[in-house]
């Protein structure tokens, strides 16, 4: 059996091991050589179609032994990038998605319109994502609780709240910014699914 890989997924203005990125690359490494770190461009270059272009660079290594690992925007991109080329994979953990404009000014809007997947595309994922989870805080300073509690729903996704985490960005002070929770789920999975070919022990 094949064992898992993974993507890791940064926001907007983000960099590949910015915030909790640096820690799960370090865990999951631990385990398998087959970690990516996509780099896409930032807010002066943010679209579907440039985030897009680099996800497509890396098409021959997705698959349905695939688990994707998002933060913010990211979140909401994988979902209409995995349907608008109908890739299907194993997972998708989300951490702080979204699919509404929450807090943000009106100014930033460009940024985020053509990167929300249409309901049809959400649809398609759902039949087609064996695994989804969203992680999200209760006092995110962008995203009101109820925009988070929305995308959880609206993608069918098993939300995990963790308190006071913000929208899970790390201080600049806090090199080893930690999320465990998400590694809890990536355990549950080999203890709950046999499509899971993860690793034959727990991280």
């Amino acid at each position: 059996m094949q064992s898992k890989n993974f993507f890791l997924l940064h926001r907007t203005g983000g960099y590949p091991l910015d915030n909790f990125h640096g820690y799960l690359f370090k865990k999951l490494r631990k385990k398998t050589e087959q970690v990516y770190t996509p780099h896409f461009p930032g807010i002066n270059n943010q679209n579907f179609e440039t985030w897009n272009k680099v996800m497509l660079g890396y098409e021959d290594f997705i698959s349905q032994r695939t688990i994707f690992i998002t933060h913010s925007i990211s979140s909401s991109f994988i979902y209409k990038f995995l349907a608008v080329n109908r890739i299907k994979v194993n997972g998708i953990i989300s951490v702080a998605g979204y699919l509404d404009p929450g807090n943000i000014g009106q100014e930033w809007h460009h940024l985020y319109q053509s990167i929300w997947p249409s309901d049809e595309q959400l649809t398609w994922c759902i039949n087609n994502v064996l695994n989804r989870y969203q992680v999200y805080s209760n006092n995110d300073k962008y995203f009101p609780i109820k925009s988070l509690e929305n995308f959880t729903k609206q993608t069918k996704s098993e939300g995990i709240l963790i308190k006071n985490k913000g929208h899970f960005i790390s201080d600049s002070k806090d090199k080893d910014y930690s999320l465990p929770e998400v590694i809890d789920i990536l355990n549950s999975f080999t203890r709950l699914t046999l499509q899971l070919y993860l690793f034959p022990c727990q991280f």
